[in-house]
This record gives structure tokens, sequence and C-alpha cells, in this order.
């Protein structure tokens, strides 16, 4: 106010003293005018000098108080200019971003830290420095130039972007004004907003991509806004719900005009339900509108509930259109129906019943008038029918061949069936849209029949009777393959039972001629041996006192040889015998049997003494004589064999293993080489001279072949001097005989040996 106030005082000054000098000049004029004739001449000069010092006076009045008046605003612009600087200075500091002061001419007048770090250089150096020259862009240095001289121009504050290489700026440039109001300065500030602008260019790539999706998916996006009831929806939203996007009001209303009106009502009551913030119960499906030009549609709708600033809720959720899976659902269900028909139709039946209860159940489930169900024959010249239907049961039909069996093969056969029981209105080829043929096709992908299904009208759901025919083809492929197979098996058991006729014909020969030998041989061969035998023992009687020594010996020797003879003769025979007996099974003490077999063997021979031992309870499945004709032979073996050994032992055990027992016969007498414990039980096949022990060579083979009919076998273990141990396997107690030992039972190969 003080400066106001001196203002005020000097402009005063300044306008008296101006009237002073004005006031002097016109006093001067006057006199001139009206004295200055009658005044001499010295005293006009007297009078302009007196005008002149007066005037001289005002004018040094006036030069000096407005020299005072510059004086003073001088030094208080200087005051003014250094506090002004100072804070000037101390807000551009404060500036984040690169900010600088430029004057008219473009030179720096100050700058901050942030702008000189940014370009590497002191502050010091940069001030009065053209501020754009520093820009390695001429171009961009001439477009920001341009902008600071109009801000320099008009005075008012401006933004504008720009980029330098892959950089990008956001620049402020603000007018600085003086005490007398005018741009003395430019403040800019640049303020790097790279970070940004490539944020927001991944967000317009993700909301592209997301658009993108949701296009390809046919989804569309809705907004419920609650508390304004206003409904924002996407272009896609609006084709889904069913309605141009001119007829969309923006409202929860508008949004349930475009819903069927049957479907209104839960639309908006789950919508309500789920605003209200209670759980939701899934996607929700409806109808949207429909129309005379717009068909049925369905509509699936999901959505979530978020709460925003203030408590805000809103709704936010996708459209989708669920026509296509209401239909396949339709479809699917239709289906299911007619197949569990058809099933339950055919349930229980094969063969021609089958296929009869297959054409029946389809006509009535496909809603069809003629069902044909049909194959190639074998030479593939024709196509016959497995079972035919034409409103009812209706005879077989076939069609000759005239390529391969295919769906038009199918059309054709099946059309002609329909025209000749009765077909519809006009030619059956005409109604062909109405039929649908499915191939049947065998594993190895060949076609081997057809089904198909034919009406005078349409069939209603192609997709559906198809899909039923085509699941029924697969049924009708197994059962023709079954069919198949099982005249294969019938066929192959027709000729198995031939072979096996023949072959039981061919045995019961050779049993007859197997037993017209062992006849011979019981009868013709020991007739001989009887009259070798007598009449070397009436030589001995009647004239042994006649015979030196050694002849006895001959006589002695031949007599025992026609004896063995006899033997093996017998042997033989019981050994065929064996395999023609049948076996009588039943529990047997194998602890008892063996027990006999000891006694007897001790009663015959009283001079030896044998350490026997013998398992209590061994019972075993299988025929008892038998089974003592093997425990005999081998017991027998364990005798004859330990005669040599001082302290003979026998043992007979048994360790039972369900469904079969182990009974092992050991001794510590011979023993022979395992290696060669396969020829024991073949028959004559002996591992010791007959001189050392006495024998025929049939024991043990008669064993193998008992065992193998029981359905076992027989091991045998030993060395040498150590003894032998011979293990054979049987059906334990309770046991049922295996299918291999049945098979055996009247097996005539050789005995199943184990070493």
């Amino acid at each position: 106010m003080r400066q106001n106030r001196e203002g005020r005082d000097e402009r005063a000054h300044v306008l008296a003293s101006t009237f002073v000098a004005l006031a002097g000049t016109v006093a001067y004029e006057l006199l001139k005018e009206t004295f200055l004739p009658a005044i001499s001449r010295w005293g006009s000069h007297v009078l302009t000098i007196t005008y002149v010092t007066f005037a001289a006076a005002a004018i040094a009045t006036v030069v000096h108080r407005h020299a005072n008046r510059m004086r003073r605003e001088v030094q208080s612009l200087q005051g003014w200019g250094a506090r002004s600087e100072a804070a000037l200075q101390a807000f551009v500091d404060a500036i984040p971003e690169p900010a600088f002061l430029v004057n008219r001419q473009l030179a720096i007048l100050t700058l901050n830290d942030a702008l000189a770090s940014r370009l590497g250089r002191a502050r010091a150096d940069l001030v009065g420095r053209d501020a754009f020259a520093l820009l390695p862009d001429s171009n961009l240095a001439r477009a920001r130039a341009a902008r600071v001289t109009e801000v320099f121009d008009q005075g008012n504050a401006i933004v504008f972007h720009d980029s330098n290489n892959d950089r990008h700026y956001v620049n402020h440039l603000g007018p600085v004004r003086g005490p007398d109001d005018g741009v003395w300065a430019v403040g800019v500030v640049a303020i790097d907003v790279t970070d940004l602008h490539r944020a927001q260019e991944q967000l317009e790539q993700k909301e592209e991509l997301l658009r993108f999706g949701l296009e390809a998916a046919g989804l569309g996006v809705w907004e419920w806004d609650i508390g304004t009831d206003v409904v924002s929806v996407s272009s896609q939203a609006i084709r889904l719900l069913g309605g141009p996007e001119r007829e969309w009001r923006g409202s929860f209303a508008s949004f349930l005009q475009h819903v069927e009106a049957d479907d209104r009502g839960f639309v908006e009551e789950w919508l309500r339900t789920s605003a209200a913030g209670r759980a939701m119960s899934g996607p929700l499906t409806f109808r949207g509108r429909t129309n005379l030009r717009r068909p049925l549609r369905w509509v699936e709708v999901q959505g979530r509930l978020f709460k925003g600033r203030g408590g805000r809720l809103r709704m936010v959720g996708t459209v989708a259109d669920a026509t296509a899976r209401r239909e396949s659902e339709a479809r699917r269900l239709r289906t299911e129906d007619a197949l569990q028909s058809v099933t339950q139709r055919t349930a229980g039946h094969t063969g021609q019943d089958f296929f009869s209860s297959l054409v029946a159940a389809l006509a009535r489930s496909l809603g069809a008038r003629w069902v044909l169900a049909g194959r190639a024959t074998d030479d593939d010249r024709a196509v016959t029918s497995l079972a035919c239907w034409a409103n009812g049961p209706a005879p077989e039909c076939s069609m000759p061949l005239e390529g391969p069996l295919d769906e038009a093969t199918g059309q054709r056969w099946l059309s002609s069936f329909a025209a000749a029981t009765g077909a519809a209105d006009g030619d059956p080829q005409e109604e062909t849209p109405s039929a649908v043929i499915i191939p049947i096709v065998s594993p190895d992908g060949t076609t081997v029949g057809i089904v198909g299904a034919l009406h005078d009208k349409p069939l209603g759901d192609i997709d559906t009777v198809r899909l039923v025919l085509a699941l029924t083809a697969m049924r009708a492929g197994a059962e023709i393959q079954r069919l198949d197979k099982e005249n294969e098996i019938m066929r192959l058991n027709a000729d198995l039972e031939r072979r096996v006729l023949e072959r039981t014909t061919e045995l019961t020969s050779a049993n007859r001629e197997l037993e017209a030998f062992s006849y011979s041989v019981s009868h013709d061969l020991r007739a001989p041996l009887r009259s070798i035998d007598g009449f070397a023992l009436a030589l001995v009687e009647d004239h042994g006192d006649k015979l030196e020594p050694e002849a006895r010996q001959y006589i002695q020797i031949v007599r025992q040889e026609s004896q063995r003879m006899g033997q093996l003769i017998d042997d033989l025979i019981g050994l065929a015998r064996l395999t023609r007996s049948t076996l009588n099974r039943a529990p047997v003490n194998l602890s008892a049997t063996a027990t006999a077999i000891i006694d007897e063997l001790r009663l015959r021979h009283p001079e030896r003494s044998v350490a026997v031992t013998i398992a209590p309870d061994m019972i075993v499945h299988g025929d008892a004589n038998l089974l003592r004709i093997a425990l005999d032979n081998l017991l027998g073996n364990a005798w004859k064999f330990t005669s040599r050994t001082a302290d003979a032992r026998i043992e007979v055990g048994m360790s039972e293993t369900t469904p079969h027992a182990k009974v092992f016969v050991s001794d510590n007498g011979a023993g022979f080489d395992s290696k060669l414990a396969g020829k024991l039980f073949q028959p004559f096949a002996r591992l010791h001279h007959a001189n050392e022990y006495e024998g025929t060579g049939i024991g043990l083979a008669t064993v193998a072949r008992i065992i193998k009919r029981h359905g076992g076998c027989v091991t045998a273990e030993s060395s040498p001097g150590n003894g032998a141990t011979f293990t054979w396997t049987l059906p334990a107690a309770g046991a049922s005989p295996s299918p291999s030992a049945r098979t055996t039972e009247r097996d005539h190969s050789g005995p199943t040996i184990q070493t």
C-alpha cells in the first residue's frame, strides 16, 4: 500500500509541474502578443529569459521527482525479483519430473535436478543454453519450440503428447507472468509416460484378446448396476438374447423383455435372489425372445456379485448360446428312451428271435412303418433278410447284389420291400428322405449287412434315428458274429464228433487186436514155455542121475528162463490191462495198504531185518486196487534194493497240498544215477544187471501208468549207494479229480516222467 501511495504522490507532482510549465508558456504567449510591441528589445530578451528560467525550473522539478520514483521502482523490482526467483526455483526443484523455464529466446532460465540428471549435465552448464537444441531429434525440437512460442504469444497453458524413439511424454507448458501481467517466461514439465503407455497398450491387447475369445466362444457380456437398475450388455449378448440393438433400453426391464414370456418370472426371481446376496444355484438357462423370423434359442447366463466403493452392488456375467447343448440333451434323452425300449424288447433273445424282436422294437421306438435287417449271403451275390417289419411281422425277402453292399443298395432294397408290402402314396423312391440305412460292419471293417427304417411320412429327428440305428447295427453285428461263430462251433463239433467216432472205432479195433494178442500171448506162447519147463523137469527127474552136474545146471537155467519168460508175459498182459480198466475212485488209506504189503514182504523174507516207517492216516482219492499195485511195486523195489545194505531202512510218507497230495517212498539201498532216471519208467528198462537184482523191468512202468491215470506224475531222486526216493502226486481225500486227471482215465499214451 505504501508503494501505491508513493506512486500516486509522484504522479500528482508530475502533473503539477507539467501544469506550471504549460501555464508559463501560455503567459509568455499572451505577454508577447499584448506587451511586446511596446517593450523594447531588451525587455523582450528579459521576458524570454524569465520564461526559460521558469520553464527550466519546472522541468527540473519534474525530472527530479521522476528519477526518484524510478529509483524506488527499480529497488522494489529487484527485491521482488529476488524473492520470486527463489520461490520459483524451489517450486521447480520440487517437481519430480524434468522441468525448466525458458524465455522468449528459448534460453533456459532455470531447471531442476531431474532434467540435469536426464541430460547428464551440470545445472550451471545448462542455464542460458537453447533448451531444445539439446534434443537429438530436430523435428521434435522444432515442434516443442513452436508450442513454447505459442504460449508466449497466446498466454495460455497447453498440454500435448509426443514421443522420442520408443519413449512417450506428456508435456505441460504454462506461462509465467511478471508484475505487469505480461508473460516473461514459460515453464515446461516433460513427464515420461512410457510405462503407462506400454501398460495401456498391454491392457488394450488383453481387452482385444478377451473380446476375440468371447466372440470365438460365442459369449456375450452383461453388467447390472443393482443400485440404478441399469443393465449394460455387449452386442453379442443382445444377439443371443434375441433382439436388435436399437431396441435395447439399458434397463433391467428391457433385459427381461428379451426373455421368452413364459420364462421371465423365474429369470427375474433368480437374478433378484442373487442380487440379494444369497448363493446362486449355478448357471441359469432360459429361452431368449422368439418371433416368426427367429427360431427358439436357449440361453445360459452366469454371473457374479461384486461390491464396489461405498458398498455399491453390481453383477457381472456372461451370456452363452445353449441351444445346441439343449438340443443335444433332448436328442440324447430321445435316443436313450429308444435304446432302452429296444434293449428291453430284445433282452433274452438270440438268433432269429433276436432279429424279429429287433425290427419290431425299432418300428415302435422310431415310428417307422418298414424296418428291415439283412445280411449278405456267403457268396456276396445277394442280400437276404434276417427279419422284416411292415406294420407287423413280414415274410422274408431278398435281393440280388449287382455290386458291393452299401447304403445305396440298402436304399433300393428297402424301397423295393416297402413297395412289395404296400407302400403309401407315390413311388417309394420319392420317400428316401424319410429312410435311414445303416450298414452292419464286421470287426475287420467289411460290410456284412444293413439295418434300415422307412416311413411314408418324415421320421422326425433324423439324427436320433441314425444314432439309434447305428447302435442297434453294432448290436446286430455282434449277434451276426455270434451266430457265425456258433455255426462254426457246431460245424467243428460235428467234425470233432465224427473224428472222435472214427478214433473210437480205431481204438475199439486196436483194443480188440490187443485182446487177441493178449490171448495169443497168454495161450499160444505159454504152451511152448510150459512144455519146455515140463520136459526139462522130466529130464532131471527121469535121467538126472545120468547127467553131468554141468548138464543139470544148464537144464536148471532153461527152466528159470522159461519161468522168467512166463512172468514177463504175465507182467505185459497186466500192464496192457491197466490202460483198459475203469477207475473206481474212492478214499484210499495208503497207510493201511503199505502196512499190509510190508507184512507180506516180512513173511516171504523172514531172514530180513528192515526198519520200516509208515506215516499214519495217509488218505488219498483214487482206485484202491491200482494204487495197491503201484505201492506194491515201489515197496517191493525198496525191499529188493536194500537187500545188500546192513542197516536197511524204508520210509513211506505224505505231504498234503490242496488239492493234491505228495506221497513218497524212500530207502537207503543201492541207488542209481539220477541222470538215468528217465529210463526207469520205460518197460523192460533196468539200471542194474539181472545177476545183481532180480526183476523184469515192468514194475516202475506200471507205477507210472497207474499214477498218470490218476492225473499225477512220478519223480525219482537218487545217487549211487545213497538210496532212492520216489515221489508221486495224487488227489487228496475229498478233492475232485482235475480235468487233466479225468482226461487221462482213458489215455493210452505213455507215462509222464519228471526227473
